[in-house]
């Protein structure tokens, strides 16, 4: 689907690909091989499948910027990434030109 020149494909279950200007994915999980190098990836929460490190790292590059909760830092850990920021509900920041602002989540 294309809206506007943004490209959007879903993945698997919570995980989606954005693509216009920059590579945005969010909560990848059981993605294929061979996805395009991520400019920002976004996670939600901790959970196994929005928070998955086989998959992270399939779309990481030292170019990679990932938003995440700080629940997940201990799975973070050693990523290889140009930074990552934790954030909690609230917060608001900018990240290769993205504006974002974190929404509490309840499961």
């Amino acid at each position: 689907m294309e809206i506007q020149g943004l490209e959007i494909q879903r993945l698997n279950h919570t995980a989606f690909q954005f693509r216009g200007s920059k590579t945005v994915y969010t909560d990848p999980y059981q993605i294929p091989e061979g996805l395009a190098t991520a400019d920002l990836i976004l996670i939600t929460h901790e959970h196994f499948d929005h928070m998955s490190r086989a998959d992270v790292d399939k779309i990481t590059s030292e170019q990679t910027t990932i938003v995440a909760i700080p629940s997940c830092e201990e799975a973070l850990r050693g990523v290889t990434a140009q930074a990552v920021h934790y954030v909690r509900p609230g917060d608001r920041l900018t990240v290769e030109g993205i504006a974002i602002e974190a929404y509490p989540a309840y499961n």
